[in-house]
C-alpha cells in the first residue's frame, strides 16, 4: 500500500469531531525509523529458546496508533511483539516477563505505576 499510495490517509485518530490522518509513507517512515533505533540502543536483544534464537518487546496500552506502529516498527526488525493486557493481573505479567527474558516493554502513561 505504502508503493501504490504513499499519500493516501491510513491511520487515524480522532479529535474531537474529526480525525487526523497520517500517510502510508508516514507511518512507514516512523516504522522504519522507531525499529531501526531499538536495535541501536539494543532493546531487543538475542534470547535463545527452543534452539532458536528471539527477539522480544512488550506493548502494554490500550489500542492506538502507537500501539500499531510500534508492533508494525517490532516487524521491520523481526521482533516478536509480546502484548501485556491489564486484565491479564501482576502475577501473570511476572511470568510472561521471565518466560521470555525480554528487557524492553513499551508501556502507555496510565500503566506506568
Amino acid at each position: 500500500s505504502t508503493k501504490i499510495g504513499p499519500h493516501n490517509d491510513f491511520l487515524g485518530t480522532r479529535n474531537g469531531d474529526h480525525y487526523e490522518w497520517l500517510t502510508y509513507q508516514q507511518v512507514s517512515d516512523m516504522c522504519e525509523d522507531y525499529g531501526y533505533g531499538m536495535m541501536a540502543l539494543n532493546l531487543a536483544p538475542d534470547i535463545k529458546a527452543e534452539n532458536k534464537t528471539w527477539k522480544f518487546i512488550g506493548i502494554q496500552s490500550k489500542n492506538c496508533k502507537e500501539w500499531l506502529i510500534t508492533h508494525f516498527a517490532n516487524m521491520t526488525q523481526n521482533i516478536t511483539s509480546v502484548s501485556l493486557y491489564d486484565t491479564l493481573g501482576l502475577d501473570a505479567i511476572q511470568f510472561i516477563l521471565d518466560q521470555t527474558e525480554m528487557t524492553t516493554v513499551v508501556v502507555a502513561n496510565e500503566f506506568i505505576a
